[in-house]
């Protein structure tokens, strides 16, 4: 199989990487919500190749940019996220032979607008930011941050040229930081455009698998690989650390990576961390479901949406599910 940047497929996501084109081709910011270690970096780092451009219009290809942006927790005043949003942009300038004049004592948001103005109005370029993370921005940032990513949009809004990918880990109406992020005029631009980011497919989950065993230099056969896909559900984080906890020993019996959850420091460690950015009611539902209470049909219907639960019934990892069994008899 022929994989990109020696990791992905170029099937990859294939349903939500069309869902992000389609929209953002259209001039239109979008909302991913996914679970935490699914994957949602991995997407970004996957948008940010440029064999991408081959799922774009031919007209689209060659102007069209996918900026991937960390937002950590500890970045400070709004300037810093300007910043961050300045610099690839700069760099993208240096590769087509665009000179922008740098202002002296300039502030960093007109600095960041000048460079849009430059590429979006003047060279008809579309810039694609993909705030990783920006459930962080949402929490700690003032809504002056907001109000001015949504300026700097509507500066193009008639052309398209400059769009947002949010990536989050909860819906966007349950995030709360100095103001509900909601009430922004930048949500407005996404509130129709929110999309759920759940575990892998098989097909990905499978791809995974092999550049794992690739890199690592080990085979693994067809029968453990599904194996794995099943006890992980597909989710990365949690995929990956099954890998490692068990290799070079893939013949494990099913019983004992199932109890990975509670046995091995690296498989809690990716269980926690889904468990820690659950929104306090998906937590109580599943502990309730493992006591035996089922969801009702509206929050179930929520969960299997968001990627905890399957369309038929039951946990949408068999490890998973052992660390919130787990957890219930604490």
């Amino acid at each position: 199989m022929s994989l990109i940047s020696d990791r992905y497929p170029f099937s990859y996501r294939r349903e939500i990487v069309q869902a992000i084109i389609d929209v953002t081709q259209e001039g239109n910011s979008i909302c991913l919500v996914g679970l935490a270690g699914v994957g949602k970096s991995n997407l970004v780092h996957f948008l940010e190749q440029p064999e991408i451009r081959a799922l774009l219009k031919r007209e689209e290809a060659d102007r069209t940019h996918f900026f991937g942006i960390p937002c950590a927790k500890d970045i400070g005043a709004p300037e810093e996220v300007y910043r961050s949003l300045s610099s690839p942009l700069v760099a993208l300038e240096r590769r087509i032979g665009v000179r922008v004049a740098k202002i002296p004592e300039q502030t960093a948001f007109d600095d960041l607008r000048n460079h849009l103005k430059t590429l979006c109005r003047e060279r008809n370029q579309r810039i694609v930011f993909i705030l990783d993370e920006f459930e962080q921005l949402a929490r700690n940032q003032p809504p002056e941050l907001f109000e001015a990513l949504r300026i700097l949009r509507d500066d193009h809004r008639t052309t398209g040229n400059l769009v947002y990918v949010l990536l989050m880990h909860r819906m966007p109406q349950v995030v709360a930081g100095t103001q509900p992020f909601v009430k922004s005029r930048l949500f407005e631009i996404v509130r129709d455009q929110i999309y759920p980011l759940g575990p892998y497919n098989e097909e990905d989950a499978l791809a995974m698998l092999d550049a794992l065993c690739a890199k690592s230099g080990m085979t693994i056969s067809p029968a453990n690989r599904e194996k794995l896909c099943a006890f992980s559900g597909g989710h990365s984080g949690i995929m990956r650390a099954i890998f490692t906890a068990i290799r070079p020993h893939f013949d494990t019996p099913a019983t004992k990576i199932a109890r990975l959850a509670t046995h091995d420091s690296g498989v809690a460690q990716a269980c926690q961390h889904l468990w820690d950015h659950l929104h306090p009611e998906e937590r109580f539902a599943l502990l309730e479901l493992v006591k035996g209470t089922p969801p009702d049909l509206a929050m179930k219907e929520f969960l299997i949406k968001r990627g905890l639960l399957k369309r038929g019934s039951g946990f949408f990892s068999i490890v998973f599910e052992e660390f919130v069994k787990n957890r219930a008899l604490e």
